[in-house]
């Protein structure tokens, strides 16, 4: 008897995809990359989803049709990923960041959810015992870390990250991801004991683990733990989402899905200084609607509100209750109105919709295209020549195909640039700066429209330059490498702020290299003050960045100036002492005492008395309080003296001010021996693109 091999056909090849994904996603993390966890999961979903659009691509040529089942979430599902689409590739001349982010996982999710549910066909599957296995084992990881065996000792020591050992890591991401995923592994299962009145073995080992870690999880996240949960206020949410629609076309298309955090910094509400979180710069708002209003616009919130509504009205069927998926999709979208998504749990309810749409698949419609009938009349011979329909199908799906390969090729490109750069990080870690430089220069070399890793390039070649410069003794040579780091830092940096001119860091990271080239080349002070104000019109409620403008006027004797801007630090956090101080000795050097006894005596005032610093501080407002008391107590007519000599409290900031612009010189390096870029306009026209060494 002839045996006949097993036929594996579009529907088995994508529920073996969908079933590993949903195992993989949620346990795995890769340390050689330089974001291990989100990386490390983009990885599995890019390409697990890459494959599932492969196969559906050659089961459309084969087939010579492209079919789609219609069910009710069908069209809103479509319409977001359109919005998606016209958001990441609109809103950014180089959208790779959003690609390779949040957009790449919404299209990615979009796919999942209609192609899988394609494919599929209606059939009882465990998809249940994969789930609350791969929650188990988050949990028994978990424990594990606790007891020092753990996979944050390996992952530690591979990646040269230092990873707690506490519930902060988990497999998933953070302690709240944890217990979001476990809650839907939990009701899942719940469903699938429910509807098959079986309970396995795994689920007995499963349910205990998986209630453990939901208990446990959720008391680290209690206010006052290590772990307690911390995420967006919803004012402020509010506040930036209304703030960030003001404009026509990103109130359509949005800013670009990762673009949160630079939406952020530019609409926070003031009254975020006030905070204890006002330094802190938040990639999501308080849940996720209010995230996707800035980044994706009203046409993606429009139809992801249109997707939970149509979803909804399926309840009031019996046989729509009685699938799994429905109530493990319900529970998803209630978290996403609650709190912010995440990759995890985005494409858990993605494999979910797949399975809920092939359950109900004998209900839906089909959509097939066929490709176009139509025929030629030959002229000569009056011959009627008929095209076949199903070379048009063919043709589309290999360019289709043809598409697909090219974004496997860019996915190769983009871990293997992560690669290196996790590579080059632990280069720098062991002090192999060398070395690190140009493993990074490869990584630039893979993924050159990525801002952080020109910015991080920038960085490396200014610490390899003042490397160079620091030796006992430099020769020819080595003031050619200077001159050449110099100018590699300077386009690195540049570059990363024409790819993403609304990251502050960017700019920060332009200025910084700008700064260190004060008094060795000219025009290198404007630059500096250029780069801090394109910096601070990315992020105006931003102290940090008055007070670093304050302090670059400051040790260069421009009180004035600095006073300027530490007192427009004040008025964005008025609970500043580094402010008040450093206003306090701009007073001091302007020959303004009473003025700086206020601003010190402010700062004393703002620094808890068991600080080291606050007895030093003390002793200097004593002092001056003294003086300030004999100047306002003497003889009148001493005030109108022309030649009053400065008090001992302004000698003293004067000599300490000569150190400090002293200090700032000797940490500068000396190009006075090389030639490099002697204009800004010349370096901001370069291209982006990366050279060759």
């Amino acid at each position: 008897m002839k045996k006949t091999r097993p036929s594996f056909t579009s529907s088995k090849v994508s529920q073996i995809l969908l079933k590993s994904l949903l195992f993989l996603l949620p346990i795995v993390v890769l340390p050689f990359f330089s974001n291990p966890l989100n990386h490390s999961k983009s990885l599995v979903l890019f390409l697990i989803s890459t494959a599932i659009v492969f196969v559906y691509l050659v089961r459309s040529f084969r087939r010579k049709k492209i079919e789609i089942t219609w069910s009710p979430v069908t069209a809103p599902l479509i319409l977001f990923g359109l919005a998606v689409t016209a958001s990441t590739y609109f809103t950014r001349e180089y959208p790779l960041e959003s690609i390779m982010g949040l957009g790449g996982v919404y299209i990615a999710f979009v796919s999942i959810s209609i192609l899988g549910g394609t494919m599929l066909v209606k059939k009882e599957e465990n998809k249940s015992s994969l789930l609350s296995i791969a929650a188990s084992i988050v949990v028994v990881c978990s424990i594990l870390d606790l007891l020092n065996f753990g996979p944050t000792r390996f992952l530690s020591s591979v990646s040269g990250l230092v990873i707690p050992k506490n519930f902060i890591f988990t497999l998933v991401g953070s302690t709240f991801q944890a217990v979001q995923l476990l809650i839907l592994a939990f009701i899942f299962l719940v469903q699938k004991i429910r509807k098959k009145k079986i309970i396995t073995a795994v689920n007995l080992i499963a349910i205990p683990l998986i209630l453990f870690g939901i208990a446990y999880y959720t008391w680290t996240l209690l206010p006052g733990k290590e772990t307690s949960l911390s995420i967006q206020a919803f004012a402020s949410s509010w506040s930036v989402a209304l703030d960030s629609i003001r404009y026509p076309r990103a109130a359509l298309i949005g800013n670009g899905p990762e673009s949160y955090m630079n939406v952020y910094s530019f609409f926070k509400p003031l009254a975020m200084n006030n905070t204890p979180f006002w330094n802190v710069k938040y990639i999501n708002a308080f849940n996720t609607p209010l995230t996707m209003l800035p980044t994706i616009g009203v046409a993606g919130l429009l139809s992801w509100i249109a997707l939970i509504i149509v979803f909804v009205k399926q309840l009031k069927y019996k046989h729509v209750r009685e699938i799994p998926e429905t109530w493990v999709l319900l529970a998803s979208f209630f978290m996403q109105l609650l709190a912010p998504t995440n990759i995890v749990i985005l494409i858990v309810q993605g494999i979910a919709f797949a399975f809920w749409i092939a359950a109900q698949k004998n209900l839906y419609s089909t959509l097939k295209f066929q490709g176009f009938e139509f025929s030629m009349k030959q002229v000569e011979n009056a011959k009627k020549v008929n095209f076949n329909p199903g070379f048009v199908v063919r043709v589309v799906v290999g360019i289709l195909l043809l598409l697909a390969t090219l974004k496997s090729y860019s996915l190769v490109n983009y871990y293997s640039g992560s690669y290196l750069v996790n590579k080059a990080n632990r280069q720098l870690a062991e002090g192999d700066l060398a070395s690190a430089y140009t493993t990074h220069q490869k990584a630039v070399s893979k993924v050159p429209y990525l801002d952080s890793n020109r910015r991080n390039n920038a960085l490396i070649a200014m610490n390899a330059a003042i490397a160079i410069s620091k030796k006992e003794s430099t020769d020819d040579t080595d003031s050619s490498q200077m001159a050449t780091l110099i100018n590699k830092a300077v386009k690195e940096g540049t570059a990363a702020t024409i790819i993403n001119p609304d990251n502050t860091d960017n700019w920060m990271v332009l200025a910084q290299i700008y700064r260190e080239l004060i008094g060795t080349i000219e025009k290198a002070d404007e630059w500096t003050v250029q780069s801090y104000i394109k910096a601070v019109n990315t992020d105006p409620m931003n102290p940090t960045l008055r007070m670093d403008l304050g302090d670059l006027y400051f040790n260069y004797k421009d009180y004035e100036k600095a006073a300027a801007f530490y007192n427009q630090a004040i008025s964005l956090k008025p609970d500043a002492p580094n402010a008040y101080y450093q206003l306090g000795k701009s007073a001091i050097l302007l020959e303004q005492p009473t003025p700086a006894l206020a601003a010190w005596q402010q700062a004393l005032s703002l620094i808890p008395r068991d600080d080291e610093n606050y007895q030093t501080l003390k002793e200097q407002v004593d002092k001056l309080a003294e003086e300030v008391a004999v100047l306002e107590g003497g003889d009148q007519s001493a005030q109108g003296n022309q030649g009053q000599e400065p008090s001992p409290i302004v000698e003293q900031n004067l000599k300490r001010d000569d150190e400090v612009v002293s200090s700032e010189n000797e940490t500068s390096v000396d190009l006075s021996q090389v030639e490099v870029a002697d204009n800004q306009e010349e370096t901001e026209e370069s291209s982006v693109a990366p050279t060759e060494e």
